[in-house]
C-alpha cells in the first residue's frame, strides 16, 4: 500500500550530469518518477500515479475518483499540445507535479486536483469549458477575460470552489502589452504576479514551486538546447524567491524542505554553468548569481 511519508529524503550533492541521464544528485523520488516515465511515457505516468492515489489510506474513495477524474479531463483538455521543453504531451508535466506531491507527503484532493488542472484555463480555457460542461455551454463570442471566468466556474462546479480558486491563483494574468510591452516587459510582468503568489502563504505556493521544479530544476532534460538555454535566462534571477518560499512550507518537514532547496540549488548552479558556457551573462550578473547560491 501506498502510504505518504515525512521520512528523510534519501540525497546526494553531486551536481546534474551533462549528458541527459537521470543525475545521482536528483532526490530518490524523483529518479523514481523520471525512471517510469523513461520506460512508459505520459500513460505510464499517469497509470502510476492512480495506482498511488488508489493506495492512499487516508484518503475517501469518492475523494480518489475526484483525483481520477481530473488526471483523465486533462488528457482530453491538452490533447495533441506539446510542450516547448521536447515533452511528447504535455501531461506529463502535471503527472509529474502530481507524483512529486505525493512523495512529499501531500495527499489533500483539492491540491492534487489543482496541480493537474494548473495549466488548463491558461492554455486551453474554450476546450475545458466545453469538456466539462459536456457542451452545453459556448465560449463563442465572449472575451478571454470572460471565457477565463467561465472555466474557473466550470472547475468550481465539477471539482469545487477551493480547487477552482487554487487554479486561478496559478494562472498568469492575460498578457498587458500595453503596460508591460515587448520580451522584458513579458518578464516583468511574470514576476510581478509569481512574487506576489510567493507571498501569499496559499497552499497554491507549493503546486507553484513544484511547477517550477519541472519547469526549471528538470530543465535539463529538455532535447531543445536553445530551449535549455532560454528557460534558464528566464527563470535564473527568480531561484532565490522560490528557495526562500519553500523554507515558508509549514506543510513540510523540514527535510523535505531541505531536500527541495537542495535540487533547486543544484537547478541554479546547471542554469549558471548553462549561460556561462554560452557566454550570456556579465561578469557582473555571475557575481550576482553565484551570490545568490548562498540563500
Amino acid at each position: 500500500m501506498y502510504k505518504a511519508s515525512n521520512a528523510a529524503p534519501e540525497l546526494t550533492l553531486a551536481p546534474f550530469t551533462n549528458s541527459g541521464e537521470i543525475s545521482p544528485a536528483t532526490h530518490v523520488a524523483t529518479r523514481e518518477i523520471l525512471e517510469v516515465e523513461a520506460d512508459g511515457g505520459s500513460l505510464a505516468l499517469q497509470r502510476s500515479l492512480m495506482e498511488k492515489v488508489a493506495d492512499i489510506e487516508t484518503m475517501s474513495w469518492s475523494d480518489k475518483m475526484t483525483v481520477f477524474r481530473a488526471a483523465e479531463v486533462i488528457n482530453i483538455i491538452h490533447a495533441g499540445q506539446k510542450r516547448s521543453d521536447g515533452d511528447k504531451t504535455h501531461t506529463a508535466h502535471a503527472y509529474r507535479i502530481v507524483h512529486k506531491m505525493l512523495s512529499l507527503g501531500v495527499t489533500d484532493r483539492d491540491m492534487l486536483v489543482a496541480a493537474l488542472l494548473h495549466d488548463t484555463v491558461e492554455d486551453r480555457p474554450e476546450v475545458l469549458i466545453t469538456v466539462l460542461s459536456d457542451g452545453e455551454v459556448s465560449s463563442h463570442g465572449m472575451s478571454e477575460q470572460a471565457i477565463r471566468q467561465e472555466a474557473f466556474a466550470q472547475i468550481g462546479q465539477e471539482y469545487g470552489d477551493e480547487a477552482s480558486g487554487l487554479v486561478a491563483e496559478l494562472t498568469n494574468p492575460i498578457r498587458d502589452e500595453v503596460r508591460f510591452p515587448g520580451d522584458e516587459g513579458k518578464l516583468l510582468e511574470y514576476g510581478i504576479h509569481l512574487r506576489g503568489l510567493l507571498a501569499t502563504g496559499s497552499p497554491a505556493v507549493l503546486i507553484k514551486i513544484l511547477d517550477q521544479w519541472d519547469n526549471y530544476v528538470l530543465n535539463w532534460r529538455t532535447q531543445k538546447p536553445e530551449r535549455q538555454l532560454r528557460s534558464y535566462q528566464k527563470y535564473l534571477g527568480f531561484t532565490g524567491d522560490f528557495i526562500q518560499a519553500i523554507g515558508r512550507v509549514t506543510r513540510l518537514n523540514a527535510a523535505l524542505r531541505q531536500s527541495l532547496i537542495l535540487e533547486f540549488q543544484a537547478g541554479r548552479r546547471r542554469a549558471i554553468d548553462c549561460i556561462e558556457a554560452h557566454e550570456m551573462l556579465s561578469v557582473e550578473q555571475l557575481v550576482g548569481a553565484r551570490v545568490l547560491q548562498r540563500v
